[in-house]
């Protein structure tokens, strides 16, 4: 696995964890914010890999295999 992916991958399902623990609107709204931008980043890595996804919940999935080690 590439490093620059797997890191990616990373800070991508950290957001996507913080935003599911957090019931603060103000801080939700900003990791919100964030989720998108990593998403975004995460996107290009696939595209640079040349690795497929369907859709953003496909993209999700491949980088929580891609963390867990799966891929």
């Amino acid at each position: 696995m590439e490093e620059d992916l797997l890191l990616a991958a990373k800070a991508y399902v950290e957001v996507i964890e913080k935003l599911g623990k957090t019931s603060d609107p103000r801080k939700a709204q900003s990791l919100e914010e964030e989720r998108g931008e990593r998403h975004w980043i995460f996107i290009d890595k696939l595209k640079k890999y040349g690795i497929d996804y369907r859709d953003r919940e496909d993209a999700t999935r491949i980088a929580y295999r891609i963390v867990n080690g799966e891929l």
